[in-house]
């Protein structure tokens, strides 16, 4: 799980979806080459760590710091991640528009020339950070369901076993951790069971229905960028977006706090059971 939540796995997944962004925009009659998306899938995993982090630390923006950082890793491919562009606007200099380097600072841009600082603003079109920072948690949030699922449902198994073996083994019941009446082991660990049983079916729903990916958009989550970049072809935007990830996005986190409750309550009636139940541990 530590591994699935971890920083590599997230940059990983972010240098994935660049690459199927560039196939399916490939797909759709971008200019992108199978030699740009080849160098790509080969540096993918390749993460140069300090680069980044000296990046981020100067333009204070993780994407955009990877985005520098797998782009001199894949210097063919470079003009393709992300794909996006900048448009400098109201940036004169003499009465002509200014095309040479510049500082990007956030929404704005600035530029020397012979010792003056000239200032503009900038428009960015292309996929939105969002594009693989919200997917690449949402995968990650699947796939830690995969590995959350079965464990739970082998705990279930277990406990079934286990209140097969006790049916019978006389207890006291408390309620609100006060002596009540007597019941049995057995029927104590099916109160467990029923709680894991209700948990487990509402991650299985999480996983297969509610959790859903957010799809390819452009910045601040419009397709006007990418409308931009086709050229105003509303059909190839609608279908990168199709063969990407069909579904919006919705997030419900109070799935996973129920089964942490329903452990909880596990863990508090064995610790008060087992110092008088031997067979509990067997």
């Amino acid at each position: 799980m530590v591994c699935n939540f971890g920083e590599k796995r997230k940059v990983i997944l972010w240098r994935q979806l660049w690459i199927w962004l560039a196939e399916t925009q490939k797909e759709l009659g971008f200019d992108i080459t199978d030699e740009q998306i080849d160098e790509m899938k080969n540096q993918r995993d390749l993460v140069d760590f300090g680069t980044a982090a000296a990046e981020e630390k100067a333009r204070r923006h993780d994407v955009m710091a990877h985005v520098y950082t797998f782009a001199l890793a894949c210097p063919k491919a470079a003009p393709i991640i992300h794909l996006g562009k900048f448009k400098v606007l109201n940036l004169l200099y003499e009465d002509e528009q200014i095309s040479t380097n510049y500082v990007l600072i956030n929404t704005h841009i600035f530029v020397c020339i012979n010792n003056i600082v000239w200032f503009g603003f900038n428009i960015y079109t292309g996929a939105t950070s969002c594009f693989v920072g919200d997917n690449a948690d949402l995968i990650m949030l699947k796939d830690g369901l995969n590995i959350l699922l079965p464990k739970v449902a082998r705990c279930i198994d277990r406990l079934a076993k286990k209140a097969m073996l006790h049916k019978s083994l006389i207890c006291l019941a408390r309620t609100h951790l006060q002596p009540a009446q007597p019941t049995t082991m057995g029927r104590r660990i099916c109160m467990w069971i029923q709680d894991l049983l209700l948990d487990l079916e509402n991650l299985e729903r999480l996983k297969n229905h509610t959790i859903r990916f957010r799809g390819a958009k452009g910045a601040v989550g419009t397709q006007a960028s990418f409308m931009d970049l086709f050229q105003g072809d509303h059909q190839k935007v609608s279908l990168l977006t199709l063969v990407s990830f069909y579904y919006a996005m919705i997030i419900r986190s109070n799935k996973i706090y129920c089964i942490s409750k329903g452990f909880g309550y596990l863990a508090l009636d064995y610790s008060d059971l087992a110092p008088n139940y031997s067979a509990l541990s067997t």
